[in-house]
C-alpha cells in the first residue's frame, strides 16, 4: 500500500506523472516545500469544454525536473486519453466518469480504480471532471489541486492555456508539473487505444484475499 500511495497522487494530480512514478521519479517528501511562484487556486470548476466534443494536443512536461512528451486526447465528458513517451512510450492512462484505468509500459503494471476506491483507501478527492476542467483551462475546485494557467490562445475558435503549471498540494506528497501544448486540434474524431497484456500484474488496488 506505500508504493501506491505514491503512485496515486502522481496519477491524478495530473495523469501523466504516473509513468514516471513508476520509474521512481516522483518526490515522498515529509512537507509541501514553498512553491516558487504564487498559483491561482480556483474555488469553482468551469466548464471550458462547451462548444466542442473533441480535442487533441501533442504536449511535452516537466515533473520535478524531468522532462518527457505525449499526447492528450478528450472527449467531452467521456474519455481523458493520456501516452507519455520519452524516446518509447512509458505508458497510457484512460480515464472514464466512473474508472481509472493506467497501463505503466516499462514495468509491465497496470492499475484499474474507481474514484471512490481513490477517496476511500487514499483520501485523494479527485474526480473526472475535475482533471477535464484543470486540463482545459478551467481551474480546479479541489484544494489540492493549485493551477496556473499562461499563453492563452485562441484555436478555431476556441480559448485554451497553452501553458500550464499544476501543483498536487498535500501534506504527504508533493508534485509540480509543468505542461505546454502544441497542435491543438479541435472535433477530429479519435480514437482511445487502451490494452493491457494479457497476465499484466495488477500493481493497485491489491487483489482481495
Amino acid at each position: 500500500m506505500k508504493h501506491a500511495k505514491s503512485l496515486f497522487p502522481t496519477l491524478l494530480g495530473l495523469l501523466l506523472l504516473l509513468t514516471a512514478a513508476a520509474c521512481k521519479e516522483a518526490q515522498h517528501v515529509d512537507a509541501v516545500p514553498q512553491v516558487a511562484k504564487p498559483l491561482t487556486q480556483f474555488t469553482d470548476t468551469a466548464d471550458t469544454t462547451k462548444g466542442y466534443e473533441y480535442m487533441q494536443t501533442n504536449f511535452t512536461c516537466q515533473l520535478n525536473g524531468i522532462r518527457a512528451s505525449g499526447q492528450l486526447r478528450i472527449h467531452r465528458d467521456s474519455v481523458i486519453w493520456v501516452s507519455l513517451t520519452k524516446l518509447v512510450e512509458l505508458g497510457r492512462v484512460r480515464l472514464t466518469p466512473d474508472s481509472c484505468r493506467a497501463y505503466i509500459k516499462l514495468t509491465n503494471q497496470h492499475i484499474a480504480c474507481t474514484y471512490d476506491q481513490l477517496h476511500n483507501d487514499l483520501q485523494l478527492d479527485v474526480d473526472f471532471a475535475t482533471v477535464q476542467s484543470v486540463l482545459t483551462g478551467g481551474g480546479s475546485r479541489k484544494a489540492l489541486l493549485l493551477v496556473d494557467y499562461d499563453d492563452f490562445d485562441t484555436i478555431d475558435g476556441h480559448e485554451l492555456p497553452l501553458s500550464l503549471d499544476i501543483t498536487l498540494n498535500d501534506r504527504r506528497f508533493y508534485n509540480n508539473v509543468h505542461l505546454s501544448y502544441s497542435r491543438v486540434v479541435f472535433d477530429l474524431p479519435l480514437s482511445f487505444p487502451y490494452a493491457v497484456p494479457h497476465d499484466t500484474p495488477l500493481l493497485w488496488p491489491p487483489a482481495a484475499q
